[in-house]
């Protein structure tokens, strides 16, 4: 099924757009279809930037609510939405952004079945924002398993300098934690490392203790440091490659 917006609120909202990209490439991008797994400092901007570039349909996955600690990086974290599911708050800034594109908010925490959530099966594009381990590693392996189209964003927090953010595959990450730990379990389980990511070559940087709190929907996590400099540049390079997916008409990822 394609979206097809109103012609002229969509020629008034999208016109520097198509002045850069041409009108043909910005109906491709009305036509399309993206999920973003996990809303927080990365995804938040993801899913802006979508809806900003006039991605037909998203889907929005995210289980939290927002909190005060969010503000800080999140683009949807105000005090006006404080304790609002944020795919929830999300929908509707979507819907103030761009009404003609077709948001669904999915608010569950999936540990079952990730790809059996509405909308991921007839995606063009899947993103991955997850800043969970387990609920990340599963996710990477199902869309490996399925050959789905995706991008996956390693560790942006401990953070500070957005011009160490590179574009690679997995197999090419260095420095970041999250990567090396993801690695090793995927070997493990023979899955392939050649599927891109965006990462940060800087070392991590903290000037304080990490300590672990509970998040109330399981075991304690550590609190990791972070500002909206890098997760904000992170989210803008998976916006970036998802819409290049679409636009050039791409039948394979690429980095």
């Amino acid at each position: 099924m394609s979206v097809s917006p109103t012609n002229d609120r969509a020629s008034a909202l999208f016109s520097r757009s198509q002045i850069l990209i041409g009108s043909d490439c910005q109906k491709r991008l009305q036509q399309s279809s993206m999920v973003v797994f996990g809303l927080g400092g990365v995804g938040s901007f993801v899913t802006e930037a979508l809806a900003r570039s006039g991605v037909g349909r998203l889907t929005i996955v995210d289980f939290d609510d927002v909190a005060e600690s969010n503000i800080n990086r999140q683009i949807y974290a105000l005090r006006s939405t404080l304790g609002q599911p944020k795919a929830v708050v999300a929908q509707q800034r979507i819907g103030d952004i761009n009404p003609d594109c077709e948001v669904r908010a999915v608010t569950a925490f999936h540990r079952g079945d990730i790809l059996s959530v509405d909308g991921v099966a007839d995606a063009d594009v899947v993103l991955d924002c997850i800043d969970s381990f387990s609920p990340k590693l599963y996710l990477i392996r199902s869309l490996l398993e399925q050959q789905k189209t995706f991008l996956s964003s390693m560790g942006a927090a401990g953070k500070l300098d957005p011009a160490m953010v590179r574009l690679g595959t997995m197999a090419q990450t260095s420095i970041c934690p999250m990567a090396r730990r993801l690695r090793k379990f995927l070997r493990k389980n023979q899955c392939s490392l050649h599927f891109p990511v965006v990462y940060s070559v800087e070392n991590p940087c903290y000037a304080m203790p990490l300590v672990a709190a509970p998040t109330g929907i399981g075991r304690e996590r550590v609190q990791q440091g972070s500002m909206v400099f890098v997760p904000a540049v992170f989210g803008m390079h998976m916006a970036s490659w998802a819409c290049r997916q679409i636009i050039h008409n791409q039948n394979q990822q690429s980095v």
